[in-house]
């Protein structure tokens, strides 16, 4: 936080802040016939989803990222249209989460089960954007605590992104 106005200074404009939250898995019951294995889903539906939510083409990236060993990533299909797609990769503490994005709460929530399921009791972390009320609801009903927050600034201008499917940024580690 301290840094946001190192970067005010050469151009950067803040948007919005990025929060990182800190729960315990808690076992639950999935059972959704919507869920699949991010493995069985064309490549191109995943990308053109992920296109929606974060501002640039990384397919490479993407496609290592999904991929990435103890990792889980799962996706949301309903009448045959990917409607989210989660990922959960074991860390040095615990699991981070995300991405995560979804096109409603309810979806969210349905893959944050499946990629909590087979870790109960173990500690988990999503990072939330303040700017979609629905995935501050969504930390809200698993009781996760705030860790810390980061500003989220942009030298040209905050893209225009459908925010309100962002449940959980990728990752703040790679900036």
């Amino acid at each position: 936080m301290e840094n946001i106005a190192i970067y005010q200074r050469i151009g950067y404009r803040f948007a919005y802040h990025n929060i990182r939250y800190q729960g315990s898995a808690v076992l639950s019951d999935v059972n959704d016939q919507a869920i699949r294995p991010l493995s069985q889903i064309a490549f191109d539906k995943i990308l053109r989803y992920d296109q929606e939510c974060f501002p640039a083409n990384r397919s490479a990236f993407l496609n290592a990222w999904i991929n990435q060993a103890d990792a889980q990533a799962f996706g949301f299909v309903e009448d045959r249209l990917l409607k989210g797609f989660g990922v959960r990769r074991q860390c040095k503490e615990g699991h981070k989460i995300g991405p995560l994005f979804a096109d409603n709460l309810h979806i969210a929530e349905v893959l944050l089960q499946a990629l909590l399921q087979d870790i109960a009791g173990e500690t988990f972390f999503l990072d939330i954007t303040e700017i979609n009320p629905a995935a501050k609801q969504l930390v809200e009903t698993h009781a996760m605590e705030s860790v810390f927050m980061t500003g989220r600034m942009y030298l040209k201008g905050q893209p225009k992104l459908a925010d309100d499917k962002v449940f959980g940024i990728t990752t703040f580690e790679l900036g």
